[in-house]
């Protein structure tokens, strides 16, 4: 009991030694002999520090965990420090005195004539003592200053002491420090791992901060990024958790790099959340940048397939079979459109610019060409002016609906009326019904029960779209494992997706077929009357209000999400529908603005559509007319013009037979599809056949086939569609074809593709179609096959959408893709019904009754 109270009486005393001392970020404190005077006869030379034991000294002390100098001699203590003459002992995890901690690493032991207290912790006046760090130490004349690496701040110690082994402890006591010490055992492992992180970050730091501010001086950053990056350096030494999520954010080189795999996003969410602050003031936030490498290229050859060696590296590639050479060089042509991609988050005050300096110098260090194509800071939710016209619309449309159905079902049902015997407002009204509008739709009963058959053949052509754009409408450089995807175009099934494009000429000869067909009864009927004007206008009517109300829809997709691809896969699309929206109206996007400019580039098949339609006003006149020479003869002029154009355009331009997939890079595709597929030329073989065989049928509806005739049928049928889809497999195997080869199919294969069609079509809608008639005519399809319009207008939007929500790697695979193929098949026809209840079917309500009613008060007027 003496030991402890005389550890007291010199625990207050040491206390009162002590000054503190704040300067900038190191904090020192001096230990001060007020008793000078009466100590003169002792030595004022510093104690010194062994290694091994730490011995008495009687002037001063100077405790350290980096390191301590005495006279300007650094001394470390790393092994446990012995005993003190007449000085209390202290926590091996901490000391403070007057408010300093003072550190160590390892035990302290017993002090001579005082106390030992826990090697694992001590509490003064309830203050836990620890040690994080270790501080150099110096000395002066005056005292002894040690350097501590934390601020200070002032406690006070209360001290406990250790029980002797053989007094008399409650179990419970006992248990309990048991458990406290199994506990301070847990903590001490995380502080050791702490500490060890702390070093090795200092180290790094310390060694890299002399590079960075040479090298920042050679690159041209603005002082409000330069400030924020020291700022974030001291943030990482500091182990800040702001500064490490912005460390843990960054992209890192990804794995599986030499099979493709080229982008690593990083954390997009966890990067634009940081929010950086130091004393609850906001220093800067977390802002996401997408930084592109290249490597040098020749110049980029004229579609260029994915297997051919550049030209350029040949003699490169042959000096050496280094993995450089043979895997770097000999991959180079995917680096025409793709690129070694990070996410790399940085501070807010930084521009894009900045990063793009930085980058473009590490790069040019590496033999790299770097580019920054977008930074992103999170931002608050806000509406454009176009958004909020387009939700106020959209708010007026579902009123309608609401008002027109309860409107039908209170004269239909409550009042048993029928709605077209009530006013003319009311009528107008009730053509949103969705009671009505739903019921025609899902109506399995055909005008022309022959005809079912067109129904299969449009939702089967429909799939067949959506599943090549499932494996076209991606961004490739989301993909993982991408060099698997090059086997894809060897694959002879694959053949199939990759050469789908002549799925779209199926919906042109069905479209041309009806027009002839439709047109040649309805004017019949009305006894021979026929009006171009109106032709045209109800054409225009039932494509044009669903194509405009899904590009307004287009505005509001920004709104939906964010991600690190999010603006680059959605704004050229947002800014094409907001620029050029007008050529929708038009119905001439196909022949205005380039492919990445246009407000939905695809939508190009309903201007085609249009166009084609406008064209067929040649064809039947004549018809009209009982000049069937002419009509046939015009006919079959326009086949032969699409042949002819066809064949100029890809020998002129120098283009292959068709879109192959061994051609990846998308700017020569667009270049394809600008000039040649969304033209109403190369399309107008297929429509032209369509209106020859509506003539045909229209005429001869009972036609019946000898068996040879249809064996015959069925063979060269199938021969030709077999050729035109799996014709291309030599080609997307590397196989260049001939110059008339090319011609020659690029001219006729969609010819030859409709024929084939054309003779499916035939033996079905006269009943010998046999088990392909049943599929095709199966009454499930009818309602599917209405709504085609709006599931190739909404099917690109949904893929593009998923591509765009992306933060992370997609692996390349058949399983993938089948997997998003079904996905975006069941939701397009979901939204694709509920598109046509809101639109289509009011407009077409709308038409008829408009036109019906003024047709009717000029038939009245004339009489």
């Amino acid at each position: 009991m003496r030991a402890t109270y005389l550890s007291i009486i010199l625990y207050f005393l040491l206390l009162s030694l002590i000054k503190v001392t704040v300067e900038d970020d190191e904090f020192r404190f001096t230990i001060v002999d007020h008793n000078q005077t009466l100590n003169e006869k002792q030595e004022t030379r510093s104690s010194v520090f062994t290694t091994e034991k730490v011995k008495t000294f009687s002037r001063g002390l100077s405790f350290s965990t980096e390191g301590m100098r005495t006279n300007s001699v650094p001394i470390s203590t790393t092994e446990k420090v012995s005993s003190f003459a007449d000085i209390s002992m202290y926590s091996t995890e901490g000391m403070r005195t007057n408010s300093v901690p003072i550190s160590t690493t390892e035990k302290v032991s017993s002090f001579a004539d005082i106390s030992m207290y826990s090697t694992e912790g001590m509490r003064t006046n309830s203050v836990p003592i620890s040690t994080t760090e270790r501080s150099p130490i110096s000395s002066t004349d005056e005292g002894r200053t040690v350097a501590i690496s934390e601020k200070v701040k002032r406690v006070s110690f209360p001290l406990t002491t250790a029980k002797d082994e053989t007094t008399n402890v409650p179990a419970s006591t006992s248990k309990g420090m048991e458990t406290s010490t199994r506990e301070s055992a847990v903590q001490k492992q995380w502080k050791k791992t702490e500490k060890i992180i702390k070093d090795s970050t200092r180290n790094i730091i310390r060694r890299l901060l002399p590079l960075i501010i040479r090298s920042g001086s050679d690159i041209n950053v603005t002082s409000a990024c330069l400030g924020s990056g020291f700022k974030f350096l001291t943030g990482i030494r500091r182990l800040k958790e702001w500064a490490i999520r912005m460390v843990d954010a960054a992209g890192k080189p990804p794995g599986g790099i030499l099979t493709g795999t080229l982008t690593g996003f990083g954390s997009y969410d966890e990067c634009v959340n940081i929010v950086a602050s130091q004393n609850q003031k906001e220093l800067f936030r977390g802002s996401y940048c997408t930084v592109d490498f290249r490597p040098p290229l020749p110049p980029k050859p004229r579609f260029y397939s994915i297997n051919d060696k550049l030209k350029g590296l040949e003699e490169f590639q042959k000096e050496d079979d280094s993995f450089f050479r043979t895997v770097g060089a000999g991959n180079a042509q995917f680096f025409y459109f793709l690129s070694f991609r990070l996410g790399v988050c940085v501070p807010s005050t930084c521009e894009r610019q900045d990063i793009e300096n930085i980058a473009t110098a590490v790069g040019k260090y590496i033999g790299l060409k770097a580019s920054v194509p977008r930074c992103e800071v999170k931002e608050k939710l806000s509406f454009s002016t176009g958004q909020l016209a387009v939700i106020a619309v959209l708010g007026v449309f579902v009123a309608l609906l609401i008002t027109g159905t309860i409107v039908e079902l209170f004269y239909s049902l409550w009042k048993d009326q029928p709605i077209q015997k009530q006013g003319l407002a009311v009528q107008l009204v009730s053509t949103f019904s969705i009671y009505t509008n739903s019921k025609n739709l899902f109506n399995t009963t055909s005008s022309a029960e022959s005809l079912r058959a067109l129904h299969g053949l449009k939702f089967f052509s429909m799939n067949w779209i959506i599943l090549g754009h499932t494996y076209l409408f991606v961004n490739f450089q989301a993909l993982r494992n991408l060099k698997k995807s090059t086997s894809f175009a060897s694959d002879f099934a694959f053949q199939a997706i990759s050469n789908g494009f002549v799925s779209v000429d199926t919906f042109f000869f069905v479209s041309g077929f009806l027009v002839i067909y439709t047109t040649l009864e309805s004017v019949k009927k009305f006894s021979g009357r026929f009006n171009a004007f109106v032709f045209a206008l109800h054409r225009y009517l039932r494509l044009t209000p669903t194509l405009l109300m899904i590009s307004s829809l287009v505005l509001l997709l920004p709104l939906l999400g964010s991600g690190p691809i999010w603006h680059e896969t959605l704004d050229p699309l947002v800014e094409g529908c907001r620029n050029w929206w007008w050529t929708n109206v038009l119905l001439l996007n196909n022949f205005i603005g380039e492919v990445h400019q246009k407000c939905m580039g695809y939508s190009w098949y309903l201007c085609c559509d249009m166009q084609l339609f406008l064209l067929s006003i040649f064809v039947i006149i004549p018809l009209l007319k009982d000049k069937l020479v002419i009509g046939v003869c015009v006919n079959v002029g326009l086949i032969l013009l699409s042949i002819l154009s066809i064949a100029l355009i890809t020998y002129f331009k120098d283009f292959p037979p068709v879109q192959l997939l061994i051609n990846p890079d998308l700017s020569q595709q667009d270049e394809i599809v600008q000039v040649l597929y969304s033209k109403p030329y190369t399309h107008l073989g297929p429509y032209a056949i369509g209106m020859l065989l509506g003539y045909v049928y229209w005429k001869r509806r009972h036609l019946v086939f000898p068996k040879y005739v249809l064996v015959l049928g069925w063979l060269l049928a199938t021969a030709c569609n077999m050729a035109v889809v799996y014709g291309v497999y030599p080609w997307n195997n590397g196989t260049t074809p001939t110059l008339p080869i090319t011609i020659l199919y690029a001219a006729t294969h969609r010819i030859a593709w409709t024929l084939g069609v054309a003779w499916v079509t035939m033996v079905c809608i006269t009943g010998q179609g046999g088990i392909v008639n049943k599929i095709l005519s199966w009454k499930c399809l009818i309602p599917l096959s209405r709504v085609t319009l709006e599931v190739y207008l909404l099917h690109p939007l949904l893929q593009w959408l998923y591509m765009a929500s992306l933060h992370d790697k997609v692996y390349t695979s058949h399983y993938t893709a089948v997997y998003l193929y079904i996905g975006h098949l069941v939701i397009a026809y979901a939204l694709a019904f509920a598109c046509c209840l809101a639109f289509e079917a009011p407009f077409y309500r709308l038409q008829k009754l408009v036109l019906n009613r003024q047709y009717k008060e000029k038939e009245e007027t004339k009489c």
